[in-house]
């Protein structure tokens, strides 16, 4: 049990690092049209294949991370969404139903910023909040008597704030992390998407 929760506080504090691509609308705002404010609730995501590993769709990776201008809501939400979801040492990583709210610039700070060694000090940081869900599976097949459709850790985090900044390559960055009002649920099913 203590692998499962060391690995969800590891997961909780992921950065990000989403991938360049060109084209993305950021026309999909959620919130009543506020610029300052997304949800990932109506976003559709492929579904798992049959042959899954780990019975779950796939990380999303289809976020630019180079863009004019400081980031709004939603881009924040996806470069977050495409940092956190991954493959990592035989765990799948995913999040849903992420909402992220984005503050007013502040400049830099080392106190709080200091973490972040890709970080461009001369340019400001946007500071955001929110909340996910987030799920480290095992392979389906690594589940030795247990039910291989339940080969998730749940956590519902419901207080994740978090910053964007501007790496020193020219690249947005955007992380969550969840500090309070985490609720952790093992043998979960994995989400699936579609």
């Amino acid at each position: 049990m203590n692998k499962w929760i060391i690995l969800a506080a590891c997961f909780a504090a992921a950065g990000c690092s989403g991938k360049t691509a060109a084209g993305q609308a950021d026309a999909a705002q959620v919130g009543g049209g506020d610029p300052g404010f997304a949800s990932s609730a109506g976003d559709q995501v492929a579904a798992a294949a049959a042959d899954s590993a780990y019975g779950a769709r796939e990380p999303r990776t289809d976020c630019p991370s180079k863009f004019a201008g400081p980031p709004t809501a939603r881009q924040a939400m996806n470069l977050f969404i495409c940092g956190a979801e991954k493959h990592v040492g035989g765990y799948l990583y995913l999040v849903s139903d992420v909402t992220v709210q984005i503050g007013k610039s502040r400049p830099y700070s080392v106190l709080s910023d200091g973490g972040a060694t890709d970080i461009d000090s001369s340019a400001a940081v946007w500071p955001i909040q929110g909340r996910f869900t987030s799920y480290q599976c095992s392979r389906r097949d690594a589940m030795l008597g247990a039910d291989p459709s339940r080969n998730c850790l749940r956590s519902d985090v419901a207080q994740a704030p978090g910053a964007c900044y501007l790496s020193t390559f020219g690249e947005w960055r955007c992380a969550l992390s969840g500090v309070g009002g985490v609720f952790m649920a093992g043998n979960q099913p994995p989400p699936v998407g579609g």
